[in-house]
């Protein structure tokens, strides 16, 4: 995939995260999580023990890259998970 359409991808999915946190803002998990871990120390594999459970969505390092509004982008990802529980992993955005 050529660098501009990974770029593309990106912002369309911040995009309609965005939109999700306006129009279903309701549907947002109130339990909400942050794994923080280095590398090599089994984050991963914690993420897919929680990610096993069927009331629990977690999601990979969304963060990883910038995005204009974080707070908002994770609140628009927590809408889509449909889940009572959503963790973000990996994050790099601290409020």
């Amino acid at each position: 995939m050529v660098k501009s359409e990974s770029l593309f991808i990106h912002k369309r999915r911040e995009i309609f995260a965005y939109l999700r946190v306006l129009f279903k803002h309701k549907n947002i998990p109130s339990n909400k999580f942050v794994i923080f871990g280095q590398g090599r120390t089994g984050s991963t594999l914690l993420y897919s023990l929680l990610n096993s459970h069927p009331q629990i969505h977690c999601d990979e390092e969304i963060l990883e890259d910038r995005v204009f509004f974080p707070v908002q982008y994770v609140k628009g990802r927590c809408c889509k998970a449909k889940k009572k529980m959503y963790m973000d992993s990996g994050s790099r955005y601290i409020s």
